[in-house]
């Protein structure tokens, strides 16, 4: 990772996406923090994709609505059958 003062960044924006693509991100710097970074498009999109391990361990993978609802029907007559079946 290369980091670049904002100044020489802006004046050798053509020279940083080749530099990115050699040496990896490159970092512009302004007033001693990083403001940007760049990096290649495709590690990019390996750093931001979730894994499946993650998907199913997140709190969305988790909801009430995996299983369909049963209607109230159905419940009533699965009670008459339980109850039958005790007396």
């Amino acid at each position: 990772m290369k980091s670049w003062f904002a100044q020489d960044a802006k004046g050798h924006f053509d020279e940083i996406p080749e530099a990115c693509l050699a040496d990896g991100a490159q970092v512009p710097v302004g007033t001693g923090d990083a403001v940007a970074m760049l990096v290649q498009a495709a590690e990019l999109q390996a750093m931001t994709k979730p894994s499946l391990k993650d998907l199913l361990l997140s709190a969305d993978a988790r909801t009430k609505f995996l299983a369909p609802a049963r209607h109230a029907a159905h419940a009533r007559r699965a009670m008459r059958v339980l109850e039958a079946g005790q007396t």
